[in-house]
């Protein structure tokens, strides 16, 4: 590929809002920086969703978007040449703070417009930008979409396309049950549909290569009375249908994606560990290659209070937040619920009521916004926080001053792939207390030596706190917010109040009273390991050296490093394709 490099970043996700479109800028803008010899040699072309026209933008890079629709009242009407503007928002594995679509509640055709955008954009930068690799975002559907273009294609894997895979095959079980019940009460004679009728429209299914097609053949059948179930019982048998294929469409696509790539990148051990379990046959293509920052940035400078001023809080009468405290908890992230807000709010009711006791002043902010909002300022209202606000997004530079203003960033994620957030606020020169899982370990424990099975582990970066329990398989969404209430509750409760809602989750959730008050349990020593973790560094029992947590960070994750060596997988992507060409 030589000096001189063509780059098509293919994301099907804004490049802003989400921890992997942030990542997407800092690659491209380092790609396009002069090196250390003032050369730039590099054009680089970003593929990326969006439902509006006005985001940020960089100089120097080029924007193909594939448009989407706002859920907003009067959505901007977005003409891009070559593509048509789909009706509904981008699609998000979970939340978004501009989107709450997602690949759980579409239909079969839906995802095949939605591969048709992705298709002629990327059509059309092979034939006009030419690029020598293509660095797809997430192994999923426009990943595989990439292999088709006769093109390098690196794929980097961030976490949610696993467990998008792994959900996928949970969802086609569950469908597949539900097909067969359908079948089960024809057989007897429970329901008014044939079971030939169904497997005459399993076949329909199966030879139709798209949803057009399968609906042209189903009217037929229905018009030449070879399937006669009412029209409530086509579309129910249907809409089963539908969903096995969407599932089933995932579930190859990803394969496809990992079988097809030139290399796979993943930013953690604990994501190779897992991407080799799904994917044993794509093991020899994966390189561990941890996420970057901007160190421009993301760094150490100094910064007073009166940036305090500058935000907004609806947990005060006027909503201005007093800059009168002597310790600063940040938290800064997307409200979804992987990242484990739940436990911090509750974690905030216990470290605040301790310090305060000690005679300090803390201040707890969060940073972010997303679907659980309503929820989390609800709880916190609950839990009668009165040193905690929720202030909102924020650019970059707002952020990087009141990481450097902070004394410690939570991140008590149920299971983090990497976490960007961490290595920007360590940048910032302060500690940072998260989560014992996915990728975050590899990036504390400097040391990379076997850690201690402690619930608060301290190392070099900040301290690792035992992780919270997974909630019941069994339980359905509004039964897993139900648990969710409760447990608070129960957290922050007396023996006596914990005993009432013990007894209230059993008749509730249907769960037994040992698997609850496990849970229940877990979930409480967790959250209670958060809280003491907090105390002990506002306390300073537990100390640090900012500067060098600072420099560390640098030297290891500064975007420039990171940079050189995704150039080295690129380069050797082409050379594997042109192998594999010439054979």
């Amino acid at each position: 590929m030589g000096k001189n490099r063509r780059i098509l970043i293919a994301t099907a996700f804004p490049t802003q809002g989400a921890g992997s479109g942030a990542l997407v800028t800092t690659q491209a803008k380092s790609y396009i920086e002069e090196n250390e010899k003032g050369e730039n040699n590099n054009e680089v072309v970003i593929i990326t969703a969006n439902s509006n026209t006005e985001f940020d933008k960089l100089n120097g890079v080029r924007y193909h978007l594939v448009p989407f629709t706002a859920e907003t009242e009067n959505p901007e009407k977005i003409e891009v040449e070559g593509q048509k503007q789909l009706p509904f928002n981008f699609l998000m594995f979970t939340t978004h703070t501009q989107s709450t679509a997602n690949f759980w509640n579409v239909s079969m055709k839906q995802i095949e417009d939605y591969c048709a955008e992705f298709k002629k954009a990327l059509k059309s930068e092979v034939k006009n930008f030419n690029p020598d690799v293509i660095h797809a975002q997430h192994n999923w559907l426009l990943s595989s979409l990439a292999t088709e273009m006769g093109k390098p294609v690196v794929t980097t894997i961030h976490g949610t396309d696993l467990m998008g895979y792994e959900r996928s095959k949970v969802e086609l079980a569950r469908v597949e049950e539900e097909l067969n019940r359908i079948k089960q009460d024809s057989k007897d004679k429970k329901s008014g549909i044939e079971v030939k009728e169904i497997e005459l429209l399993e076949e329909v299914y199966k030879r139709s290569s798209n949803i057009d097609d399968v609906n042209r053949e189903i009217k037929r059948l229905i018009k030449d009375k070879k399937v006669n179930m009412s029209k409530a019982d086509v579309m129910k048998v249907m809409s089963v249908l539908d969903s096995k294929r969407r599932y089933e469409f995932y579930i190859n696509e990803s394969e496809k994606s990992a079988r097809n790539s030139e290399k796979i990148i993943v930013i953690s051990d604990a994501q190779k560990e897992k991407f080799t379990e799904l994917f044993p046959y794509a093991a020899d293509k994966v390189v561990l290659l941890e996420n970057g920052y901007d160190p421009k940035t993301f760094y150490r400078e100094e910064t007073d209070k009166s940036i305090i001023s500058s935000l907004v809080s609806d947990n005060t009468p006027d909503g201005k937040i007093s800059e009168d405290f002597d310790s600063l908890i940040l938290f800064v992230g997307k409200f979804a619920d992987f990242k484990g807000i739940d436990s911090m709010l509750t974690a905030a009711k216990m470290y605040e009521e301790e310090l305060i006791k000690r005679g300090k002043k803390p201040l707890t902010l969060i940073v972010g916004s997303g679907v659980l909002e309503k929820k989390l300022k609800e709880q916190a209202k609950k839990l009668g926080l009165k040193n905690t606000h929720f202030v909102g997004r924020k650019n970059h530079e707002e952020i990087r001053k009141l990481q450097n203003l902070a004394d410690v960033s939570l991140i008590p994620s149920r299971d983090e792939p990497f976490g960007l957030v961490v290595i920007e606020g360590t940048a910032c020169g302060h500690p940072v207390i998260a989560s014992n899982s996915g990728g975050i370990p590899g990036i504390l424990n400097t040391t990379k030596q076997k850690l201690p099975n402690e619930r608060i582990i301290k190392t070099p970066l900040g301290v690792l706190v035992k992780p919270l329990p997974v909630r019941p398989s069994s339980l359905t969404e509004s039964q897993k917010d139900e648990l969710d209430k409760l447990t608070t509750e129960y957290v922050v409760g007396d023996e006596t109040k914990r005993k009432e809602i013990l007894v209230q989750g059993t008749r509730a959730l249907g769960l037994s009273s040992e698997v609850l008050e496990k849970y229940f349990a877990d979930y409480t020593e967790s959250t209670r390991a958060l809280s003491d973790s907090v105390v002990q560094v506002v306390g300073k029992e537990i100390t640090f050296d900012g500067e060098e947590i600072a420099d560390y960070t640098k030297r290891t994750y500064s975007q420039d490093i990171i940079r050189d060596k995704i150039f080295g997988v690129f380069d050797e992507a082409g050379r594997l394709k042109k192998i594999r060409e010439d054979l």
